[in-house]
Protein backbone atom coordinates (compact mmCIF):
# COMPACT_ATOMS: atom_id res chain seq x y z
CA UNK A 1 0.00 0.00 0.00
CA UNK A 2 1.00 3.65 -0.24
CA UNK A 3 1.24 3.81 3.56
CA UNK A 4 3.45 0.74 3.67
CA UNK A 5 5.53 2.20 0.91
CA UNK A 6 6.03 5.38 2.82
CA UNK A 7 6.95 3.42 5.94
CA UNK A 8 9.38 1.25 4.10
CA UNK A 9 10.92 4.35 2.42
CA UNK A 10 10.89 7.02 5.10
CA UNK A 11 12.82 9.41 2.84
CA UNK A 12 9.94 9.58 0.37
CA UNK A 13 7.24 12.05 1.24
CA UNK A 14 4.37 13.72 -0.64
CA UNK A 15 6.55 16.73 -1.22
CA UNK A 16 9.30 14.47 -2.54
CA UNK A 17 6.93 12.83 -5.03
CA UNK A 18 5.79 16.19 -6.29
CA UNK A 19 9.41 17.20 -6.77
CA UNK A 20 10.00 14.09 -8.86
CA UNK A 21 7.00 14.91 -10.97
CA UNK A 22 8.22 18.41 -11.56
CA UNK A 23 11.67 17.10 -12.49
CA UNK A 24 10.17 14.65 -14.94
CA UNK A 25 8.17 17.46 -16.51
CA UNK A 26 11.26 19.60 -16.89
CA UNK A 27 13.10 16.69 -18.50
CA UNK A 28 10.29 16.16 -21.00
CA UNK A 29 10.17 19.86 -21.78
CA UNK A 30 13.98 19.97 -22.30
CA UNK A 31 13.84 16.99 -24.61
CA UNK A 32 11.29 18.76 -26.74
CA UNK A 33 13.08 22.08 -26.92
CA UNK A 34 16.80 21.20 -26.80
CA UNK A 35 18.64 20.54 -30.13
CA UNK A 36 18.90 16.88 -30.96
CA UNK A 37 22.33 15.27 -30.79
CA UNK A 38 23.17 13.45 -34.04
CA UNK A 39 26.10 11.13 -34.36
CA UNK A 40 28.81 12.45 -36.66
CA UNK A 41 28.81 10.92 -40.12
CA UNK A 42 31.62 10.34 -42.58
CA UNK A 43 30.40 11.39 -46.00
CA UNK A 44 32.07 10.23 -49.20
CA UNK A 45 33.23 13.38 -50.98
CA UNK A 46 35.95 12.33 -53.47
CA UNK A 47 37.20 9.34 -55.42
CA UNK A 48 40.56 9.32 -57.21
CA UNK A 49 41.39 6.28 -59.36
CA UNK A 50 44.72 5.16 -60.85
CA UNK A 51 44.30 2.40 -63.42
CA UNK A 52 46.35 0.17 -65.61
CA UNK A 53 45.12 0.14 -69.19
CA UNK A 54 43.20 -2.79 -70.65
CA UNK A 55 44.60 -5.69 -72.66
CA UNK A 56 46.86 -4.65 -75.52
CA UNK A 57 49.10 -6.08 -78.20
CA UNK A 58 52.56 -7.35 -77.14
CA UNK A 59 54.99 -4.69 -75.99
CA UNK A 60 58.77 -4.85 -76.10
CA UNK A 61 60.55 -2.88 -73.39
CA UNK A 62 64.18 -1.87 -72.95
CA UNK A 63 65.34 -2.96 -69.52
CA UNK A 64 67.94 -0.19 -69.21
CA UNK A 65 65.70 2.89 -69.51
CA UNK A 66 62.21 1.33 -69.62
CA UNK A 67 61.54 2.76 -73.09
CA UNK A 68 59.18 0.93 -75.45
CA UNK A 69 59.84 -0.08 -79.05
CA UNK A 70 56.38 -1.33 -80.07
CA UNK A 71 53.09 0.58 -79.89
CA UNK A 72 51.10 -1.91 -77.83
CA UNK A 73 47.71 -0.63 -78.93
CA UNK A 74 44.57 -1.52 -76.99
CA UNK A 75 42.53 -4.50 -78.15
CA UNK A 76 38.76 -4.92 -78.30
CA UNK A 77 38.96 -7.13 -75.23
CA UNK A 78 40.94 -4.38 -73.47
CA UNK A 79 38.17 -1.89 -74.22
CA UNK A 80 35.64 -4.26 -72.69
CA UNK A 81 37.77 -4.68 -69.57
CA UNK A 82 37.89 -0.94 -69.00
CA UNK A 83 34.18 -0.53 -69.73
CA UNK A 84 33.41 -3.15 -67.08
CA UNK A 85 35.68 -1.34 -64.62
CA UNK A 86 33.70 1.85 -65.25
CA UNK A 87 30.48 -0.01 -64.48
CA UNK A 88 32.00 -1.33 -61.26
CA UNK A 89 33.09 2.16 -60.14
CA UNK A 90 29.58 3.51 -60.77
CA UNK A 91 27.90 0.65 -58.92
CA UNK A 92 30.33 0.92 -56.01
CA UNK A 93 30.40 4.67 -55.44
CA UNK A 94 27.46 6.26 -57.22
CA UNK A 95 24.76 3.72 -56.42
CA UNK A 96 25.85 3.45 -52.78
CA UNK A 97 26.50 7.14 -52.21
CA UNK A 98 24.68 8.86 -49.36
CA UNK A 99 23.61 11.46 -51.90
CA UNK A 100 23.05 9.52 -55.12
CA UNK A 101 21.70 12.54 -56.94
CA UNK A 102 24.92 14.46 -56.44
CA UNK A 103 27.81 12.00 -56.76
CA UNK A 104 28.85 10.46 -60.10
CA UNK A 105 25.29 10.46 -61.39
CA UNK A 106 26.16 12.90 -64.15
CA UNK A 107 29.38 14.19 -65.63
CA UNK A 108 30.42 17.67 -64.53
CA UNK A 109 33.50 19.01 -66.29
CA UNK A 110 34.26 21.53 -63.52
CA UNK A 111 34.50 18.90 -60.77
CA UNK A 112 35.55 15.75 -62.63
CA UNK A 113 38.78 15.13 -64.48
CA UNK A 114 39.84 12.18 -66.63
CA UNK A 115 43.54 12.17 -67.46
CA UNK A 116 45.76 9.78 -69.35
CA UNK A 117 49.32 9.31 -70.44
CA UNK A 118 49.66 10.26 -74.09
CA UNK A 119 49.55 6.74 -75.51
CA UNK A 120 46.78 5.17 -77.52
CA UNK A 121 46.23 2.29 -75.13
CA UNK A 122 45.71 4.52 -72.09
CA UNK A 123 43.63 7.18 -73.85
CA UNK A 124 41.23 4.60 -75.31
CA UNK A 125 41.14 2.86 -71.93
CA UNK A 126 39.98 6.11 -70.31
CA UNK A 127 37.31 6.58 -72.98
CA UNK A 128 36.08 3.02 -72.49
CA UNK A 129 35.93 3.43 -68.71
CA UNK A 130 33.92 6.64 -69.16
CA UNK A 131 31.33 4.76 -71.23
CA UNK A 132 30.73 2.41 -68.33
CA UNK A 133 30.93 5.05 -65.62
CA UNK A 134 28.61 7.61 -67.22
CA UNK A 135 25.50 6.59 -69.11
CA UNK A 136 24.50 8.59 -72.17
CA UNK A 137 22.10 10.81 -70.27
CA UNK A 138 24.77 11.41 -67.63
CA UNK A 139 26.82 13.33 -70.19
CA UNK A 140 23.80 14.87 -71.94
CA UNK A 141 21.04 15.30 -69.30
CA UNK A 142 18.83 17.29 -71.68
CA UNK A 143 19.18 14.67 -74.44
CA UNK A 144 19.89 17.41 -76.97
CA UNK A 145 22.75 15.62 -78.72
CA UNK A 146 22.61 15.82 -82.53
CA UNK A 147 24.83 12.77 -82.95
CA UNK A 148 23.29 9.58 -84.38
CA UNK A 149 24.55 7.74 -81.29
CA UNK A 150 24.83 8.86 -77.68
CA UNK A 151 28.37 8.16 -76.45
CA UNK A 152 29.68 9.19 -73.07
CA UNK A 153 31.65 11.90 -74.91
CA UNK A 154 33.72 12.72 -71.83
CA UNK A 155 36.96 14.61 -72.47
CA UNK A 156 40.25 12.93 -71.59
CA UNK A 157 43.26 15.15 -70.93
CA UNK A 158 46.88 14.21 -71.56
CA UNK A 159 50.36 15.57 -70.97
CA UNK A 160 53.05 15.79 -73.63
CA UNK A 161 55.11 12.64 -73.37
CA UNK A 162 58.29 14.49 -72.38
CA UNK A 163 56.42 16.41 -69.66
CA UNK A 164 54.48 13.51 -68.15
CA UNK A 165 56.26 13.27 -64.81
CA UNK A 166 53.06 12.09 -63.12
CA UNK A 167 51.91 8.90 -64.85
CA UNK A 168 55.16 8.06 -66.66
CA UNK A 169 57.83 9.31 -64.30
CA UNK A 170 59.49 5.90 -64.56
CA UNK A 171 60.95 6.66 -68.00
CA UNK A 172 61.72 10.33 -67.23
CA UNK A 173 64.12 9.70 -64.37
CA UNK A 174 67.80 9.09 -65.26
CA UNK A 175 68.58 8.46 -61.61
CA UNK A 176 66.13 5.55 -61.59
CA UNK A 177 67.75 4.13 -64.71
CA UNK A 178 71.16 4.31 -63.02
CA UNK A 179 69.71 2.46 -60.05
CA UNK A 180 68.37 -0.23 -62.37
CA UNK A 181 71.82 -0.74 -63.87
CA UNK A 182 73.22 -1.09 -60.36
CA UNK A 183 70.45 -3.54 -59.51
CA UNK A 184 71.27 -5.77 -62.49
CA UNK A 185 74.85 -6.01 -61.21
CA UNK A 186 73.89 -6.56 -57.57
CA UNK A 187 74.48 -9.82 -55.72
CA UNK A 188 70.74 -10.25 -55.12
CA UNK A 189 69.93 -10.02 -58.83
CA UNK A 190 72.85 -12.17 -59.93
CA UNK A 191 71.96 -14.85 -57.39
CA UNK A 192 68.37 -15.05 -58.64
CA UNK A 193 69.63 -15.37 -62.20
CA UNK A 194 72.20 -18.03 -61.28
CA UNK A 195 69.61 -20.09 -59.43
CA UNK A 196 67.49 -20.21 -62.58
CA UNK A 197 70.15 -20.27 -65.29
CA UNK A 198 69.13 -23.71 -66.60
CA UNK A 199 65.54 -22.60 -67.07
CA UNK A 200 66.68 -19.33 -68.67
CA UNK A 201 68.82 -21.36 -71.08
CA UNK A 202 65.74 -23.43 -72.05
CA UNK A 203 63.90 -20.21 -72.86
CA UNK A 204 66.79 -19.10 -75.08
CA UNK A 205 66.41 -22.28 -77.14
CA UNK A 206 62.79 -21.40 -77.93
CA UNK A 207 62.42 -19.64 -81.28
CA UNK A 208 60.09 -16.99 -79.94
CA UNK A 209 62.52 -15.92 -77.22
CA UNK A 210 65.84 -16.08 -79.05
CA UNK A 211 65.82 -12.28 -79.71
CA UNK A 212 66.13 -11.81 -75.94
CA UNK A 213 69.04 -14.26 -75.43
CA UNK A 214 72.56 -13.03 -74.69
CA UNK A 215 75.95 -14.27 -75.83
CA UNK A 216 76.01 -16.80 -72.97
CA UNK A 217 73.03 -18.63 -74.41
CA UNK A 218 70.48 -17.64 -71.77
CA UNK A 219 67.65 -15.15 -71.54
CA UNK A 220 69.04 -12.77 -68.90
CA UNK A 221 66.82 -11.96 -65.97
CA UNK A 222 66.40 -8.32 -67.09
CA UNK A 223 64.68 -9.65 -70.24
CA UNK A 224 62.26 -11.96 -68.46
CA UNK A 225 59.50 -9.35 -68.61
CA UNK A 226 59.53 -9.42 -72.42
CA UNK A 227 59.12 -13.20 -72.34
CA UNK A 228 56.34 -12.91 -69.79
CA UNK A 229 54.48 -10.23 -71.74
CA UNK A 230 54.56 -12.17 -75.01
CA UNK A 231 52.89 -15.19 -73.45
CA UNK A 232 50.59 -13.24 -71.15
CA UNK A 233 49.07 -11.25 -74.03
CA UNK A 234 48.49 -14.43 -76.02
CA UNK A 235 46.87 -16.19 -73.08
CA UNK A 236 44.66 -13.16 -72.42
CA UNK A 237 43.54 -12.64 -76.00
CA UNK A 238 43.41 -16.29 -77.12
CA UNK A 239 41.82 -17.90 -74.09
CA UNK A 240 39.35 -20.73 -74.52
CA UNK A 241 36.47 -19.62 -76.71
CA UNK A 242 38.29 -16.54 -78.04
CA UNK A 243 40.40 -18.25 -80.69
CA UNK A 244 38.33 -16.86 -83.55
CA UNK A 245 38.46 -13.26 -82.38
CA UNK A 246 40.24 -10.91 -84.76
CA UNK A 247 42.54 -9.73 -81.98
CA UNK A 248 43.75 -13.26 -81.32
CA UNK A 249 44.23 -14.02 -85.01
CA UNK A 250 46.14 -10.77 -85.53
CA UNK A 251 48.75 -11.85 -82.97
CA UNK A 252 51.42 -13.85 -84.74
CA UNK A 253 50.96 -17.48 -83.70
CA UNK A 254 48.71 -16.29 -80.92
CA UNK A 255 47.04 -19.61 -80.14
CA UNK A 256 50.35 -21.45 -80.33
CA UNK A 257 51.96 -18.96 -77.98
CA UNK A 258 49.08 -19.28 -75.56
CA UNK A 259 48.99 -23.07 -75.37
CA UNK A 260 51.95 -24.87 -76.87
CA UNK A 261 55.17 -22.89 -76.48
CA UNK A 262 55.45 -23.42 -72.73
CA UNK A 263 54.07 -26.09 -70.49
CA UNK A 264 51.90 -25.01 -67.58
CA UNK A 265 54.81 -25.61 -65.24
CA UNK A 266 57.14 -23.48 -67.35
CA UNK A 267 54.59 -20.69 -67.57
CA UNK A 268 54.22 -20.63 -63.79
CA UNK A 269 58.01 -20.40 -63.55
CA UNK A 270 58.10 -17.47 -65.99
CA UNK A 271 55.40 -15.66 -64.03
CA UNK A 272 57.21 -16.22 -60.75
CA UNK A 273 60.51 -14.87 -62.09
CA UNK A 274 58.83 -11.88 -63.77
CA UNK A 275 57.00 -10.91 -60.60
CA UNK A 276 60.17 -11.19 -58.52
CA UNK A 277 62.16 -9.13 -61.00
CA UNK A 278 59.55 -6.37 -61.29
CA UNK A 279 59.21 -6.15 -57.51
CA UNK A 280 62.97 -5.62 -57.25
CA UNK A 281 62.86 -2.97 -60.01
CA UNK A 282 59.84 -1.00 -58.82
CA UNK A 283 59.88 -1.75 -55.09
CA UNK A 284 60.76 0.74 -52.33
CA UNK A 285 64.42 -0.26 -52.25
CA UNK A 286 65.09 0.79 -55.86
CA UNK A 287 62.27 3.11 -56.91
CA UNK A 288 61.69 4.76 -53.53
CA UNK A 289 59.59 7.86 -54.30
CA UNK A 290 60.96 8.55 -57.77
CA UNK A 291 58.02 7.07 -59.70
CA UNK A 292 54.93 7.82 -57.65
CA UNK A 293 55.59 10.94 -55.58
CA UNK A 294 54.45 13.53 -58.15
CA UNK A 295 51.14 11.79 -58.76
CA UNK A 296 50.48 11.32 -55.04
CA UNK A 297 51.20 15.00 -54.38
CA UNK A 298 48.69 15.96 -57.07
CA UNK A 299 46.05 13.68 -55.53
CA UNK A 300 46.69 15.07 -52.04
CA UNK A 301 46.32 18.59 -53.44
CA UNK A 302 42.87 17.62 -54.71
CA UNK A 303 42.02 15.83 -51.46
CA UNK A 304 42.54 19.10 -49.60
CA UNK A 305 40.09 20.91 -51.86
CA UNK A 306 42.53 22.18 -54.48
CA UNK A 307 41.59 22.32 -58.13
CA UNK A 308 43.22 20.79 -61.16
CA UNK A 309 46.97 21.09 -60.94
CA UNK A 310 49.09 22.18 -58.00
CA UNK A 311 49.49 25.55 -59.67
CA UNK A 312 45.84 26.01 -60.67
CA UNK A 313 42.98 26.17 -58.21
CA UNK A 314 40.44 25.84 -61.03
CA UNK A 315 38.42 28.69 -59.59
CA UNK A 316 38.58 26.98 -56.17
CA UNK A 317 36.34 24.28 -57.58
CA UNK A 318 36.86 21.04 -55.70
CA UNK A 319 37.54 17.92 -57.73
CA UNK A 320 35.13 15.12 -56.81
CA UNK A 321 36.38 12.47 -59.23
CA UNK A 322 39.76 11.92 -60.88
CA UNK A 323 40.88 9.20 -63.25
CA UNK A 324 44.54 8.66 -64.06
CA UNK A 325 44.71 6.14 -66.91
CA UNK A 326 48.25 4.89 -66.56
CA UNK A 327 50.47 1.79 -66.39
CA UNK A 328 51.37 -1.01 -64.05
CA UNK A 329 54.68 0.70 -63.26
CA UNK A 330 52.67 3.75 -62.14
CA UNK A 331 50.71 1.68 -59.63
CA UNK A 332 53.82 -0.07 -58.32
CA UNK A 333 55.55 3.31 -58.07
CA UNK A 334 52.74 4.72 -55.95
CA UNK A 335 53.00 1.76 -53.57
CA UNK A 336 56.75 2.35 -53.27
CA UNK A 337 56.28 6.09 -52.68
CA UNK A 338 53.99 5.13 -49.80
CA UNK A 339 56.79 2.87 -48.54
CA UNK A 340 54.72 -0.23 -49.08
CA UNK A 341 55.80 -3.47 -50.70
CA UNK A 342 53.19 -4.78 -53.07
CA UNK A 343 51.13 -7.23 -51.06
CA UNK A 344 49.88 -9.57 -53.79
CA UNK A 345 51.70 -12.64 -55.02
CA UNK A 346 51.00 -11.34 -58.53
CA UNK A 347 53.21 -8.28 -58.30
CA UNK A 348 52.56 -7.10 -61.86
CA UNK A 349 49.07 -5.59 -61.77
CA UNK A 350 46.65 -7.20 -64.18
CA UNK A 351 45.02 -5.33 -67.04
CA UNK A 352 42.29 -2.96 -65.77
CA UNK A 353 43.68 -3.01 -62.23
CA UNK A 354 42.71 0.02 -60.14
CA UNK A 355 44.22 1.73 -57.08
CA UNK A 356 41.57 3.95 -55.49
CA UNK A 357 41.85 6.82 -53.00
CA UNK A 358 38.49 7.27 -51.25
CA UNK A 359 38.05 10.55 -49.38
CA UNK A 360 35.48 11.07 -46.63
CA UNK A 361 34.66 14.08 -44.50
CA UNK A 362 33.31 14.16 -40.95
CA UNK A 363 30.06 16.07 -40.74
CA UNK A 364 30.89 17.59 -37.34
CA UNK A 365 34.52 18.67 -37.79
CA UNK A 366 34.94 18.76 -41.58
CA UNK A 367 38.14 16.76 -41.10
CA UNK A 368 39.07 14.69 -44.12
CA UNK A 369 40.18 11.09 -44.14
CA UNK A 370 41.27 8.74 -46.89
CA UNK A 371 41.13 5.04 -47.51
CA UNK A 372 43.19 3.12 -50.05
CA UNK A 373 41.50 0.32 -52.01
CA UNK A 374 42.98 -1.98 -54.64
CA UNK A 375 41.02 -3.91 -57.25
CA UNK A 376 43.33 -6.36 -58.94
CA UNK A 377 41.56 -6.69 -62.31
CA UNK A 378 38.25 -7.18 -64.06
CA UNK A 379 37.90 -10.88 -63.32
CA UNK A 380 34.62 -11.77 -61.55
CA UNK A 381 36.41 -13.25 -58.55
CA UNK A 382 38.65 -10.20 -58.17
CA UNK A 383 37.43 -8.31 -55.13
CA UNK A 384 38.52 -4.90 -53.97
CA UNK A 385 40.68 -5.05 -50.84
CA UNK A 386 41.71 -2.35 -48.39
CA UNK A 387 45.39 -1.46 -48.12
CA UNK A 388 46.98 -1.33 -44.69
CA UNK A 389 47.87 2.28 -43.82
CA UNK A 390 49.38 1.70 -40.39
CA UNK A 391 52.80 2.96 -41.52
CA UNK A 392 51.22 6.35 -42.33
CA UNK A 393 48.97 7.06 -39.35
CA UNK A 394 48.88 3.97 -37.14
CA UNK A 395 45.42 2.97 -38.32
CA UNK A 396 45.20 0.02 -40.65
CA UNK A 397 42.20 1.17 -42.69
CA UNK A 398 41.72 4.93 -42.64
CA UNK A 399 43.97 7.94 -42.08
CA UNK A 400 43.59 11.71 -41.92
CA UNK A 401 44.71 13.37 -45.13
CA UNK A 402 46.92 15.59 -43.01
CA UNK A 403 48.83 12.48 -41.88
CA UNK A 404 49.57 11.65 -45.51
CA UNK A 405 50.87 15.17 -46.04
CA UNK A 406 53.21 14.78 -43.06
CA UNK A 407 54.30 11.35 -44.29
CA UNK A 408 55.28 12.70 -47.71
CA UNK A 409 57.26 15.49 -46.11
CA UNK A 410 59.09 18.06 -48.20
CA UNK A 411 58.86 16.20 -51.50
CA UNK A 412 57.93 18.43 -54.41
CA UNK A 413 58.35 18.62 -58.17
CA UNK A 414 61.43 20.73 -57.55
CA UNK A 415 63.00 18.02 -55.43
CA UNK A 416 61.97 15.33 -57.92
CA UNK A 417 63.69 17.19 -60.77
CA UNK A 418 66.88 17.38 -58.74
CA UNK A 419 66.72 13.81 -57.42
CA UNK A 420 65.99 12.35 -60.86
CA UNK A 421 68.43 14.65 -62.69
CA UNK A 422 65.68 15.35 -65.20
CA UNK A 423 66.68 18.06 -67.66
CA UNK A 424 64.02 17.51 -70.31
CA UNK A 425 60.60 18.10 -68.75
CA UNK A 426 59.23 21.62 -68.88
CA UNK A 427 58.56 21.50 -65.14
CA UNK A 428 62.30 21.11 -64.62
CA UNK A 429 63.50 23.37 -67.45
CA UNK A 430 61.37 26.37 -66.52
CA UNK A 431 62.23 26.10 -62.87
CA UNK A 432 58.59 25.94 -61.81
CA UNK A 433 57.08 23.22 -59.71
CA UNK A 434 53.43 22.72 -58.96
CA UNK A 435 53.43 25.09 -56.00
CA UNK A 436 55.06 27.92 -57.88
CA UNK A 437 58.46 27.59 -56.19
CA UNK A 438 61.45 28.14 -58.36
CA UNK A 439 63.89 25.32 -58.96
CA UNK A 440 67.45 26.40 -58.32
CA UNK A 441 69.31 26.00 -61.63
CA UNK A 442 72.52 23.98 -61.65
CA UNK A 443 75.64 25.97 -60.97
CA UNK A 444 77.53 27.10 -64.06
CA UNK A 445 81.22 26.26 -64.01
CA UNK A 446 83.30 29.35 -64.87
CA UNK A 447 86.44 28.10 -66.59
CA UNK A 448 87.91 31.60 -66.69
CA UNK A 449 87.85 32.04 -62.94
CA UNK A 450 86.05 35.31 -63.55
CA UNK A 451 83.81 36.01 -60.62
CA UNK A 452 82.20 39.11 -62.15
CA UNK A 453 78.50 38.71 -62.69
CA UNK A 454 76.54 41.06 -64.94
CA UNK A 455 72.84 41.37 -64.40
CA UNK A 456 70.43 41.23 -67.31
CA UNK A 457 69.63 44.93 -66.89
CA UNK A 458 73.23 45.87 -67.67
CA UNK A 459 73.15 43.90 -70.91
CA UNK A 460 69.91 45.58 -71.92
CA UNK A 461 71.31 49.09 -71.32
CA UNK A 462 74.53 48.21 -73.14
CA UNK A 463 72.49 47.07 -76.11
CA UNK A 464 70.61 50.36 -76.19
CA UNK A 465 73.85 52.35 -76.14
CA UNK A 466 75.40 50.33 -78.96
CA UNK A 467 72.22 50.67 -81.01
CA UNK A 468 72.15 54.46 -80.50
CA UNK A 469 75.79 54.79 -81.55
CA UNK A 470 75.01 52.80 -84.68
CA UNK A 471 72.12 55.11 -85.59
CA UNK A 472 74.26 58.26 -85.13
CA UNK A 473 77.16 56.88 -87.16
CA UNK A 474 74.81 55.84 -89.96
CA UNK A 475 73.22 59.31 -90.02
CA UNK A 476 76.50 61.17 -90.37
CA UNK A 477 77.86 58.77 -92.99
CA UNK A 478 74.75 59.22 -95.10
CA UNK A 479 74.86 63.02 -94.61
CA UNK A 480 78.46 63.16 -95.76
CA UNK A 481 77.65 61.04 -98.78
CA UNK A 482 74.77 63.23 -99.87
CA UNK A 483 76.83 66.43 -99.40
CA UNK A 484 79.55 65.03 -101.62
CA UNK A 485 77.03 63.95 -104.20
CA UNK A 486 75.37 67.38 -104.25
CA UNK A 487 78.72 69.08 -104.71
CA UNK A 488 79.44 66.86 -107.74
CA UNK A 489 76.07 67.68 -109.26
CA UNK A 490 76.65 71.40 -108.68
CA UNK A 491 80.01 71.14 -110.44
CA UNK A 492 78.37 69.31 -113.33
CA UNK A 493 75.77 72.06 -113.64
CA UNK A 494 78.41 74.76 -113.63
CA UNK A 495 80.28 72.90 -116.40
CA UNK A 496 77.14 73.16 -118.59
CA UNK A 497 76.24 69.47 -118.37
CA UNK A 498 72.61 69.14 -119.44
CA UNK A 499 70.29 69.02 -116.48
CA UNK A 500 68.83 65.71 -115.44
CA UNK A 501 65.11 65.50 -116.08
CA UNK A 502 63.32 62.74 -114.14
CA UNK A 503 59.79 61.59 -114.20
CA UNK A 504 58.31 59.07 -111.82
CA UNK A 505 58.86 56.10 -114.09
CA UNK A 506 62.49 56.96 -114.60
CA UNK A 507 62.98 57.39 -110.87
CA UNK A 508 61.73 53.87 -110.32
CA UNK A 509 64.31 52.41 -112.69
CA UNK A 510 67.30 54.68 -112.35
CA UNK A 511 69.33 51.88 -110.81
CA UNK A 512 68.31 48.89 -112.89
CA UNK A 513 70.77 49.44 -115.74
CA UNK A 514 68.00 49.08 -118.36
CA UNK A 515 65.66 52.10 -118.32
CA UNK A 516 67.78 54.04 -115.84
CA UNK A 517 70.36 56.69 -116.50
CA UNK A 518 70.96 60.32 -116.08
CA UNK A 519 68.47 62.53 -117.86
CA UNK A 520 67.12 59.50 -119.70
CA UNK A 521 70.57 58.65 -121.09
CA UNK A 522 71.47 54.96 -120.76
CA UNK A 523 74.16 54.24 -118.20
CA UNK A 524 76.63 52.93 -120.77
CA UNK A 525 76.51 56.32 -122.54
CA UNK A 526 77.22 58.28 -119.35
CA UNK A 527 79.63 56.12 -117.39
CA UNK A 528 81.05 59.00 -115.40
CA UNK A 529 77.74 60.22 -114.05
CA UNK A 530 76.36 58.00 -111.28
CA UNK A 531 72.60 57.51 -110.89
CA UNK A 532 71.15 60.00 -108.44
CA UNK A 533 69.92 58.56 -105.17
CA UNK A 534 68.13 61.79 -104.26
CA UNK A 535 64.52 61.78 -103.16
CA UNK A 536 62.05 62.76 -105.88
CA UNK A 537 61.10 66.07 -104.24
CA UNK A 538 64.75 67.19 -104.29
CA UNK A 539 65.16 66.15 -107.91
CA UNK A 540 62.12 68.19 -108.91
CA UNK A 541 63.60 71.20 -107.17
CA UNK A 542 66.96 70.62 -108.84
CA UNK A 543 65.44 70.49 -112.34
CA UNK A 544 63.69 73.81 -111.99
CA UNK A 545 65.53 77.09 -112.66
CA UNK A 546 66.32 78.57 -109.33
CA UNK A 547 67.33 82.23 -109.50
CA UNK A 548 70.11 83.70 -107.42
CA UNK A 549 70.88 87.40 -106.78
CA UNK A 550 74.59 86.88 -107.40
CA UNK A 551 74.43 84.31 -110.22
CA UNK A 552 71.23 84.23 -112.26
CA UNK A 553 70.37 80.80 -113.57
CA UNK A 554 69.85 79.92 -117.19
CA UNK A 555 67.89 77.07 -118.69
CA UNK A 556 71.13 75.13 -119.00
CA UNK A 557 72.07 75.42 -115.37
CA UNK A 558 71.05 73.55 -112.28
CA UNK A 559 71.49 75.41 -109.06
CA UNK A 560 71.05 73.39 -105.90
CA UNK A 561 71.51 74.97 -102.52
CA UNK A 562 73.29 72.36 -100.35
CA UNK A 563 71.83 73.93 -97.25
CA UNK A 564 68.30 73.39 -98.55
CA UNK A 565 69.15 69.81 -99.47
CA UNK A 566 70.62 69.11 -96.05
CA UNK A 567 67.54 70.63 -94.43
CA UNK A 568 65.31 68.32 -96.50
CA UNK A 569 67.42 65.29 -95.67
CA UNK A 570 67.33 66.09 -91.98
Amino acid sequence: SVTQSREMNPRRSPSHSSNLARSAGVAVLWSLTAPSVVAAQELLTQVHVITRHGSRYPLRKDASDLSESTPGTLTAFGEKQMYDLGLWIHETYAANSTDPAAFLQSFASFSMRLESSSLERTIVSANSLALGLFAGEARDPTLESLLPVVPANVPVYTHDMVNDIYMRAFDKCPELHDRLQALYLSDEWQQLETENDQFLAQLAETTYFQPYANQNGIVPLEQIWNVYDTIFVAKTECSEGHEDLATCQSISDGVDLARNVLTDEQWVKVMDLAHQAELMKYGPKTADKLIGINLIQEIVHRMMGGGIGLNDDNGNQEIEFSLFSAHYATILGVFSALDKTFFSQEVIPHYAAALIFEVTERSDTAQRFFKLTYKGDDRPNSRAVSIDLSNICGNSLICPVSSLQQFLGAWSVERWCNECANEGANQCLTGQDGSGKEVTPPAVVNDNDDDDEYPAEFGFILGLIVGAIGVVVTFFVQRRFYKKLLEEQKNQAQNNIPPAHYDDSQMQHNNDGVNGGVGGVPLEEAPNVPPSPLPAQLVSRATSAVSSDESPATNDEVVVDPVDVERELI
